[in-house]
């Protein structure tokens, strides 16, 4: 007996297994809830849809205030203002008599509640003829500090919108970048961002001095 070879079309192999090839994954990726686009899609793609989960996750979506993760790479450009190098804050405070405001955080127990007193663990220091208003730049802070803040704003440019303002902390600090927001919102027109702060300052071999944190006033603001 003579056996005939089995003959295939292409329409046969495309058109008869092929769309029921494609139909059964369809299926299975349907049960397990995915669709073919995702199971495709590069890794790269799915970390950036984290990454941005991330970021988001640090601002607080109405104020726009970064809330955690103080210390941490920052943008090029402030909120408000804009930015500067040492140069520059050389011909601000020489020239035109600007502020230097640093915000860096307390490192202890923050404000005694009885005396305003801020419980400093540690020695600080900064730029010298700067003021230390610490706490300032956190992305949420109570109507006392927040009290603090717009007082000691007003008492040292002696209401003067007008007045430069250098702030500043220590590198990769988001209390500068939320602090120099604070002032923007409070009215202040000449506002400077130092984003590299003491440790910029100190590597160019820049003098740093002890500073002591101004104290809240607290029968004032009570």
């Amino acid at each position: 007996m003579k056996f005939m070879k089995p003959r295939f079309s292409k329409g046969a192999l495309y058109g008869g297994r092929g769309p029921l090839l494609f139909l059964v994954i369809s299926a299975l990726l349907f049960i397990f809830g995915q669709s073919l686009d995702e199971v495709v899609k590069p890794a790269s793609a799915q970390s950036l849809e984290v990454d941005e989960k991330v970021v988001d996750e640090n601002f607080d979506l109405q104020t726009g205030y970064r809330i955690r993760r103080y210390q941490a790479a920052v943008p090029q450009s402030p909120p408000a203002g804009s930015r500067v190098w040492i140069p520059q804050i050389d011909r601000l405070v020489g020239e035109e008599h600007a502020l230097l405001l640093d915000v860096s955080p307390i490192t202890g127990a923050g404000y005694d509640p009885q005396t305003g007193v801020w419980r400093s663990s540690k020695v600080h220091k900064s730029l010298p003829g700067a003021i230390w208003l610490p706490e300032v730049g956190r992305g949420t802070i109570d109507n006392l500090v927040a009290r603090f803040f717009s007082d000691n704003l007003a008492r040292i440019t002696n209401g003067n919108m007008e007045r430069p303002l250098i702030v500043f902390c220590h590198a990769d600090c988001w209390m500068s970048w939320n602090a120099i927001k604070r002032a923007d919102q409070l009215g202040y027109k000449r506002l400077y961002w130092f984003p590299e702060g003491t440790d910029g300052w100190r590597d160019w071999d820049r003098e740093l001095v002890s500073v002591l944190p101004t104290p809240i006033d607290v029968k004032a603001l009570n």
